[in-house]
Formats: structure tokens, sequence, C-alpha cells
């Protein structure tokens, strides 16, 4: 890695040294900096003039605004309005510090969105990528409410500038660099989508097929599954458990909630489910107010909750070790009747079930909600001996296990080429890296 001659103090403890010749300058002395305007909620229309550039509309480095809201076009919001190569900052929620640069996109920026204009966009762009300013940003936010950064704060965000020329070589550098990076981060990611639908695949044919290839086949009379081995049966969920919905939200509020103690009963959320851990959570009730009114709601060891919002179909078996509790609201818990029904199998049969009716039901898009009992209750399903289901059950955990540990390290590998990204656009904004 080729290094700069001379070095000399920049003047900023965190910043440390920089080339000789490099300057350090408040961004708001070589850049413009433009708050967003505070549209009124009555301002958007369906069909208008110009999309409103929101915080949700930054995306991967660049502006989304397919999902935009329209104000009317207005000339006294010019200064408002986005130009080619305007860098977007996030500057308040969780992504506070997000940027995006502007290409042919067109609008006004909302409240809580910045513009930075300077004269050459794509350096100031890996500029403001670097961690640093990352790290400045999240330092700035301590304190408030939610993270935010002021316009005060980003005007005085102290920036390294080589003389304008090199600027554009490190800019045109890192365009190149980056883009191999990237290119070879979407293979990785192609990589994983691909052994998602080879999990998926091998789960289908397991629970509906089984595992001998030479077994006759009848014609099962369910849509998404065609044919089924002779000695499986055609059966619906509803006479193989028992199904409840967590209570009415009037009957288990925010105001209702007691801290942990002797004399209280847990409350079981989504997140129990989608995180596969019991102990998460800190709502209780009272034992009086779960013996009065929500005792049928109780989760019993070898229960499976299930998420019915949000992200939907996610599926937990509870241990025999949890903690006395009842579910909430966004949850469905699934009682099996364990003489017809080996519960590792049954949770990938339903999973793969929750996806196809979906398919059926919604014209191919995802699911958005759990479908009402009287649907779910009459779905069918191809159910083999109890035998075989635990020998499919003991294949498939097998299979999926070894695709599961392809895909942690594809993924380990993608997140060290963006490790890599980071710091390539570091050592070359910084002067430590000398790329002409």
């Amino acid at each position: 890695m080729k290094k700069y001659d001379a070095y000399k103090p920049s003047g900023v403890d965190w910043i440390g040294e920089v080339p000789k010749g490099w300057k350090v300058k408040r961004l708001k002395h070589v850049a413009k900096f433009i708050n967003g305007f505070a549209f009124d909620s009555q301002d958007f229309k369906q069909e208008s003039d110009i999309p409103v550039i929101r915080i949700g509309d930054i995306v991967d480095g660049g502006i989304n605004s397919s999902n935009a809201l329209f104000v009317k076009k207005d000339s006294s919001l010019n200064q408002f309005e986005i130009k080619k190569d305007d860098i977007l900052l996030a500057m308040s929620g969780a992504t506070v510090g997000k940027i995006g640069i502007v290409d042919n996109e067109e609008g006004y920026i909302n409240q809580r969105v910045g513009i930075i204009r300077y004269n050459n966009a794509k350096f100031m762009y890996y500029l403001l990528s670097d961690q640093k300013f990352m790290t400045y940003v999240l330092l700035t936010s301590l304190g408030s409410a939610q993270p935010n950064i002021s316009t005060e704060s980003i005007n005085n965000y102290p920036c390294i500038f080589p003389p304008l020329s090199e600027q554009t070589a490190i800019a045109n550098y890192l365009d190149a660099k980056c883009a191999k990076i990237d290119n070879v981060v979407a293979i990785q990611q192609k990589r994983i989508e691909l052994l998602k639908e080879l999990k998926q695949s091998i789960i289908t044919k397991a629970v509906t097929k089984g595992l001998d290839k030479n077994a006759k086949m009848k014609e099962s009379g369910i849509e998404w599954v065609g044919e089924v081995p002779e000695g499986w049966e055609i059966d619906k969920l509803r006479y193989i458990g028992r199904y409840r919905k967590g209570p009415f939200g009037s009957a288990l509020k925010v105001s209702m909630f007691v801290p942990k103690g002797n004399n209280t009963i847990k409350v079981y959320e989504q997140q129990n489910a989608i995180d596969k851990d019991w102990e998460l959570g800190e709502y209780y009730i009272t034992k009086e107010y779960f013996y009065s009114d929500l005792s049928a709601f109780e989760v019993l060891p070898r229960d499976i909750i299930v998420s019915c919002a949000g992200t939907i179909g996610e599926c937990y078996l509870m241990p025999d070790n949890i903690e006395k509790g009842i579910i909430n609201q966004a949850l469905m818990r699934m009682r099996m009747n364990e003489t017809r029904v080996y519960i590792p199998f049954f949770l990938f049969l339903f999973d793969i079930l929750l996806k196809e009716e979906s398919k059926i039901s919604s014209n191919g898009s995802a699911m958005k909600n759990i479908p009402p009992f009287d649907v779910l209750k009459a779905m069918k399903i191809s159910l083999p001996p109890l035998s075989e289901q635990t020998a499919i059950a003991t294949y498939l955990n097998k299979k999926c296990a070894a695709i599961d540990r392809q895909i942690a390290k594809i993924d380990k590998q993608i997140e060290l080429l963006k490790e890599y990204k980071q710091s390539v656009i570091t050592e070359c904004v910084t002067g430590k890296r000398k790329v002409c």
C-alpha cells in the first residue's frame, strides 16, 4: 500500500496526522448544508407534482422514491429541492447518519433530512462514508431521547480535504474499488438466496413426498401437494391440535403490567417466537388477573407459539423449563395431539403450509397476517405415520443444519468484505493510502 512522503498533525485528536498539503476545515466552510422542510400531513396528496424525500427513501447509498408521498410544486420551496449529486443525510432516528447521493431523482426534502452540497460530490460522499463520521454523529446524539444530529453539529464536522485534483482521483479510485467489492458481495448474497431456495425445496419435498423414492403414490386432493405416499393420511389442522390466538387488546393493556415478583405471571411476546427464546421479555400480570380473566391463554411446555403480526409465522416449541405465562395479542398458541403428530416434523410442515397457502390466497405475495381461525383450521395436510414423521424430521434437521452452516460461512465472508470496503474508504479519505 502506497503512502504519502510526509504527514503533519491535523489539529484534531481523533483524526491524527494527515498528508502534508491536505487541510482540515469545518464542513460549513467548504459545503452548503440545507435542513428539510416541515411539511404538514395535509400537504401530501396521492397524485401530485413532486415527491417528498423522507429518511426511509435514502437506501443503499442512493435514493429510492418509489414509496414517496407527493406535494404540489411550489416556488417558495425551491431551496428544499434536490439536485443531481446532492448528498442526503438522515438526521434522526435509528438510521441517523445514513447518506445517499442523488442521481436523476427529483423531490423536496422532508424535515430531518438534510442536503450537503459540495462541488466534488463523490469525494464528499466517501468522506462521509468513513466510520469517523458515523462515530461523530453518534457521539453528538448522546443524551437525546432518540438519536439525532443538529444542523450546528453537521456544519462543525471537521472534514479532511486534499487538493481538488486529488479528491477526484480518490473518488475515482474508490468508485472502481468499491464496485468490485460490491460485485463480490452481490454474488455471495445470490449464493445465500440459492441455498435458502434449496433448503425450502428439500423441506417441501420431504414433508409432502417422504423419503422413500419407490413409495406408491395417491392423489392428496391438496392443490399445492399433489400426490403423496399411499400410507399417508389426509386431514385438517382442526383434528390434530387445538389453537388459540392471544387476548383482545382491551384485555391486556400496558397499564395492566406489573414488575416481576412472587405473585406474577409472564406475558410472552412475538420476540419469544422470533428469537426462539422463552426468557426474553419483561412484561408481567398479577396472578389474580391471570386466574380471573386470562388463564385460557396460558402457555404450557410443548405448546407452539406462533408470531401473528409483522414477522409472520415464526414458530417456537416451548421447552419444559418455561416460566408460567400467557400469550399476548400478537401470538397464536398451538397445542398438538402428540399421539398423531411428531412436533419437530409438524414445525417443518406448518412452515411450508403457511407459505404455500399464502401463495394461493394472495397471488404469490408475502403473507401479511395469520389466516382467520376458520380458514386455518380447515387447511388440509398430508400426515405420514408417526415413525415416518420422526425419520423425516431427523433427515431434515441434518440437511438444514448443513445448509445453515454454509449460509453462516458466506454471511461471515460478506461481513469481512464490507469491513474491508470500509477500511479502504477510511484509508483513502484520511490519507493513509495514496492512490495517485
